[in-house]
């Protein structure tokens, strides 16, 4: 066991083997054997724990989008986090609709690839609205330099 400066460990309970005890951290209730116990109340975070197939999909989708969560375990309840699991559940999702939907017309039109392939330029008027848009960017970041 290993217990960081200014840990305080309060009740009478155990800490198990390998068990490490963050810096600062305040210990209420007992530290599971090979966890690392953390801030104040303490969480426990444990490696190499077993992850159900729902939670390794939405995290390998996080990451092909690079989406990374700061200072979040899997054992801690956020509600924000757990905001952002539905939300790239849905997108996930939406994708792959897009995409059977985009086979189906593929099989359905043939000249549907090569639209995709050879989409349209933007027109004038889209052009335009980019360029708004690029300008209130570029003058947004400009103030917030000064």
């Amino acid at each position: 066991m290993v217990v960081g400066a200014g840990a305080k460990i309060l009740g009478p309970f155990t800490v198990g083997k390998n068990a490490k005890v963050g810096s600062n951290a305040v210990v209420t209730k007992a530290v599971p054997p090979n966890t690392t116990a953390v801030g104040n109340p303490a969480r426990f975070i444990t490696k190499d724990q077993p992850k159900d197939a729902e939670e390794t999909r939405r995290r390998d989708y996080a990451e092909s989008i690079g989406f990374q969560p700061y200072a979040a375990t899997q054992d801690q309840s956020d509600p924000i986090l757990d905001g952002m699991r539905v939300l790239l559940d849905r997108i996930q999702l939406n994708e792959k609709r897009m995409n059977t939907l985009c086979q189906r017309l593929s099989l359905l039109d043939p000249s549907f690839k090569k639209q995709q392939q050879n989409e349209q330029p933007f027109s004038v008027e889209e052009l335009k609205i980019i360029e708004d848009v690029r300008r209130e960017c570029e003058a947004q970041s400009s103030q917030s330099k000064a």
